[in-house]
Order: structure tokens, then C-alpha cells, then sequence
């Protein structure tokens, strides 16, 4: 496969995203350095979006996962080997079947840290830099101009750009389905949108 590079607005809360995150993990482990990937926030729910007050105390706290945005630009602070570790951490403690963590919740985000080796001093110094907070609405507008609405959104070098809702591929159908992806979302700007009928999607596949 020549080299890709994707950037994808995501939000830690949604399950789809993780559902992109392990297909393409095991994607980016037979490609190697042919995939790159950049992992984009992009904030679900916002509903008036033009006084949304990013830094405001409450909306950190109350917000469902704002917070775990900004925990992971505060973690790719530190590397990118550094933050691969905590946003895998991240999507599955989030997503896993039993004791899924709260995203707005500060100490939980300061243990994932701790457990995946960063440096938890400046990590938690960096949760409260409102650069970082400005990283983060940023990826947010910048997803509005180009249309992302939700998550996860692909966005490849040649500017084409497609919202994708999966469940994770058989194991034996991950590189397959990752190739006929590519070549419909990334070559194919002449196809605007392909959506199955709800229900019954999925039909016949055991999620």
C-alpha cells in the first residue's frame, strides 16, 4: 500500500470511534509506517455553538467528555509513543463491558496517566493549560469548515473526507475491509453517501 495519511475528528465518548480505534490498530500493525494517522478532537453535543465557553469551570466538569479531549492533547504533550499508550488507554477503559470510567472525571484521567508512565506533574499542569483547551476548540471549528458533524470523520491528504459508523470487522476481514474502504472514501469523491436501511442494519452480523 503506497503511504496514507488520515486525520480523524473524533470524541472519546463514542462508541463508534473505538470501534474504528481497534480495526485500525490492527490495521497500522500490518502496515507499518505506510498508515499515518492523526487523531483530531472533535466535541459531540454542542448545541450553540457559538457561545460555547471552552474554558469555563463548569462546563469542564459537567461536560461528558470535554475533559478527556484535552487529556489527550495533555498526553501527546509528552510524545507521540506517549500518547498512543494513554488514548488506547483511554478508548478502552471507556468502552470496555464492565467499570467504564467517567470522562470528566480529573483523578480518573491523572491515574490513566500514571499507569501508562507519563510524566504525571506535567501532565496534570498541562489539564489546565489553556493552550491546550485552545488546541482543542481549534480541531473542533476546523472540523465545522470542512462539514464533519460527527464522529468518527476521516479527512485524507487530497481533501476528501467521510463520516464512517462500524462495528469491528471479523478478524479475518479487517485489512480487506480497511483496503475497500480506502479506495470508495478516498478516490471515489463522486460518491457522496452510501447509508443502509435502519433497521435492519447490522442484519446478520453478532455484535
Amino acid at each position: 500500500m503506497e503511504k496514507v495519511k488520515i486525520d480523524i475528528f473524533a470524541d472519546y465518548a463514542c462508541p463508534f470511534v473505538f470501534n474504528t480505534y481497534i480495526w485500525l490498530r490492527k490495521i497500522k500493525n500490518h502496515y507499518g509506517g505506510n498508515l499515518e494517522i492523526n487523531w483530531r478532537s472533535f466535541l459531540l453535543g454542542i448545541k450553540d455553538k457559538e457561545n460555547f465557553n471552552w474554558k469555563d469551570s463548569e462546563t469542564l466538569s459537567s461536560n461528558r467528555s470535554l475533559l478527556s479531549l484535552i487529556a489527550g492533547k495533555a498526553a501527546k504533550k509528552q510524545g507521540d509513543e506517549v500518547f498512543e499508550r494513554y488514548h488506547d488507554k483511554l478508548l478502552i477503559s471507556r468502552h470496555r463491558q464492565t467499570d467504564r470510567i467517567h470522562l470528566n472525571d480529573k483523578s480518573t484521567l491523572i491515574r490513566l496517566a500514571d499507569e501508562c508512565e507519563l510524566n504525571v506533574e506535567q501532565f496534570e499542569l498541562d489539564l489546565n493549560n489553556e493552550n491546550i483547551i485552545d488546541e482543542v476548540s481549534n480541531d473542533y471549528n476546523e472540523g465545522l469548515k470542512i462539514g464533519v458533524f460527527g464522529t468518527p470523520t476521516f479527512v485524507f491528504e487530497n481533501g476528501n473526507s467521510i463520516y464512517l459508523k462500524t462495528f469491528i470487522p471479523p478478524e479475518q476481514d479487517m485489512i480487506k475491509s480497511f483496503e475497500y474502504f480506502l479506495l470508495i472514501s478516498k478516490n471515489c469523491s463522486f460518491i457522496g453517501e452510501m447509508k443502509r436501511p435502519q433497521p435492519p442494519w447490522p442484519s446478520g452480523y453478532n455484535v
